[in-house]
């Protein structure tokens, strides 16, 4: 693979200036040097509650179909998820389901990060996501595994830069997302 690897990202939270989203932005700045190329998706509040009645092609509302479409077109996809209740956000499960009836992540190369202004940073919530895009069949990246807790005091701010340690996490990451699409390139 000569060209920059093409990933998605996609943050799960509707919440304006979500903590994720920004996590993405970070992780898009960190990576000009690993030569990724990160578009951030904008579109997650135009999917719909997943309703088994559209399951055929020509029901499927256009967001989910140009959403399918964007991911069969990238090298591959990182999600930055929220935890709610020990677990993804339901936004993010209902995104998955929709993409779930599409070949869209069927050996895709996936990364998961996430954070929280919490402890945990995010651990139940991966756990549960990782659980869910095997059942998919995407190929997802094992590590460097990114949990950011107390997240507000790490992402950058017009006062202060992003946290040395965040830097340093995000930069391994995206070395790793670069290796893992190298690894599972297909032909």
């Amino acid at each position: 693979m000569s060209h920059s690897a093409r990933f998605l990202g996609i943050a799960g939270s509707l919440r304006q200036n979500s903590y994720n989203f920004q996590l993405l932005e970070a992780l898009q700045k960190s990576t000009t040097q690993e030569q990724i190329d990160l578009e951030i998706y904008q579109g997650l509040s135009t999917i719909p509650l997943f309703n088994e009645d559209m399951r055929p092609v020509e029901k499927r509302p256009a967001a989910v179909l140009n959403l399918c479409e964007k991911i069969e077109n990238v090298d591959g996809v990182v999600i930055a998820t929220p935890e709610y209740a020990q677990s993804v956000p339901g936004v993010l499960k209902n995104l998955l389901d929709w993409i779930s009836i599409s070949p869209a992540l069927n050996e895709k190369p996936v990364a998961i990060l996430g954070g929280t202004t919490g402890v945990w940073g995010t651990r139940y919530a991966q756990a549960s996501l990782r659980h869910t895009l095997v059942a998919m069949g995407a190929f997802t990246m094992q590590r460097p595994m990114v949990f950011v807790n107390d997240i507000k005091s790490q992402l950058p701010t017009p006062d202060q830069p992003i946290s040395p340690d965040l830097e340093q996490r995000l930069d391994a990451f995206a070395h790793g997302m670069k290796k893992w699409v190298r690894l599972h390139a297909k032909d």
